[in-house]
């Protein structure tokens, strides 16, 4: 009890504490080393709490919710290998969860696995068709199989069912803009913005989007809002400079392309573009 009580109070170092002396004194039990599996990792100690969800499991085969985090944790830990490997186990315990297939297919792809998590992930549909995150990450999959139509259905199929999803939102506006379709991206970016006004990502996005249409004071109201809230995004600097050069405001793209180079010394185009535009401004 006290235990729990340290972890809803958030002192997770002393939630450790205690679950360990419980363990000392009842023995490995896969309840408490469960508890501390969440302590540790709620403390930020990623391994440590893979090895009490592994200890959590020897003392609990057939619970699959512990294989479920204990690859969480893995995954996290850049162990991906071995979460595919832990969530192996837990299909062949309960092949009917459609989580399990879903945490699958985000091992494979960590692992590098691609087409195999797309698979997963259609199981994991399969079992569960109205969860709008499985469409979302078999988007995701897809698009990196350079499947872009049947990335965009499933990215769409996740706002059917949330509408209010400001990534899918974001990367379904990616998928347009990449395949010249910026108008309907633009409606996507400030779909996504209206459900997360601070979504730097899509916010930048929207820039893009505008740009390419040539709605530059459009681009440059999105720059400029992305540079205020994250004035190390170089990116939108260097854009925003493309934006100015366009409307014949050499002097202030001047001023942004060399804020760019000063964020990324190593970036050739910034290093282009302020040259260029210090040639212009004589």
């Amino acid at each position: 009890a006290l235990g729990l009580s340290a972890m809803y109070e958030k002192n997770f170092e002393l939630a450790a504490s205690l679950f360990g002396k419980a363990i000392q004194v009842a023995g490995p039990v896969a309840p408490y080393c469960e508890s501390l599996a969440r302590a540790l990792y709620a403390g930020g100690k990623i391994r440590q709490s893979a090895t009490c969800y592994e200890q959590a499991i020897l003392g609990n085969p057939d619970e699959v919710r512990l294989y479920f985090a204990l690859a969480r944790v893995l995954i996290q830990d850049n162990r991906s290998a071995e979460a595919v490997t832990v969530l192996k186990t837990a299909i062949a315990l309960k092949p009917d969860i459609a989580e399990a297939w879903a945490l699958f297919g985000g091992a494979l792809k960590v692992s590098g696995h691609v087409e195999q998590a797309a698979l997963a992930l259609q199981q994991a549909i399969q079992l569960e068709p109205d969860k709008a995150a499985f469409h979302y990450d078999l988007g995701l999959v897809l698009g990196q199989l350079g499947d872009l139509e049947r990335s965009e259905a499933a990215y769409r199929r996740a706002l059917q069912i949330t509408p209010w999803f400001p990534e899918a939102l974001n990367n379904l506006g990616n998928l347009l803009y990449r395949s010249k379709r910026s108008a309907d991206a633009v409606d996507c970016f400030r779909r996504a913005l209206h459900y997360r006004a601070d979504y730097t990502d899509a916010r930048y996005n929207l820039g893009l989007a505008f740009q390419s249409l040539d709605s530059l004071e459009d681009a440059e109201n999105a720059y400029r809002r992305v540079l205020k809230v994250a004035p190390a995004h170089h990116a939108a600097s260097n854009n925003y400079g493309n934006v100015l050069v366009g409307q014949g405001r050499v002097r202030d793209a001047l001023a942004r392309y060399q804020h760019a180079v000063e964020l990324a010394p190593d970036n050739r185009e910034y290093r282009v573009n302020a040259g260029m535009a210090q040639l212009l401004d004589g």
